[in-house]
């Protein structure tokens, strides 16, 4: 299952969150407005803390499709190998109150490895603590390969070092790295 998501979606929606944050270090949670991006929707989930513990809030349709599975209700990294790391990202773009990109790379048995991308941006419920994620992942699988339901739970995972996004131009430049990698 190609994904044919543009990786342009990754600007977009930093651009979206950054025009959202005014003179705030991050965006309030009931800034962000769905009908804005319709696009970038099906790409887009919402991690919140609580608890001390990351939950899926929100999944969106394609994530869903393309992980093999819907992981809202569920605890951040719980379901991959790779758990740790990705609890880290989160926490980071929760105590930097910052954007941050991260990669993956997935092992998916014959040879087929399947790449993703996740762009993790900080909200605040009350308008000063971040408490909540907003992120956009991207999935590009192997041209030979296939993700059926629960393909993710064996899957040897890579979680690449977290990336604080400085800027637009950073980004891009970040994305293009990736890209061609």
């Amino acid at each position: 299952m190609p994904s044919s998501v543009p990786l342009s979606y990754h600007l977009d929606f930093y651009r979206y969150w950054h025009g959202k944050r005014s003179s705030q270090a991050v965006p309030p949670r009931n800034g962000i407005d769905p009908t804005e991006i319709p696009a970038l929707l099906p790409n887009i989930g919402i991690i919140e803390k609580t608890g001390g513990e990351f939950r899926y809030r929100l999944m969106g349709t394609s994530l869903v499709q393309q992980l093999g599975f819907d992981a809202t209700g569920a605890s951040v990294g719980a379901y991959i190998g790779a758990g740790q790391a990705l609890r880290d990202t989160v926490e980071l773009a929760c105590t930097s109150a910052n954007p941050v990109f991260n990669t993956g790379r997935y092992e998916a048995g014959h040879g087929l490895v399947h790449r993703g991308t996740m762009q993790m941006l900080p909200l605040s419920g009350d308008g000063k603590a971040v408490n909540m994620v907003v992120f956009l992942g991207i999935l590009r699988f192997h041209p030979f390969g296939r993700a059926g339901r629960d393909w993710l739970r064996n899957a040897p995972i890579k979680i690449g070092e977290p990336v604080l996004i400085r800027d637009d131009g950073h980004l891009e430049t970040i994305i293009a790295a990736w890209e061609q990698a």
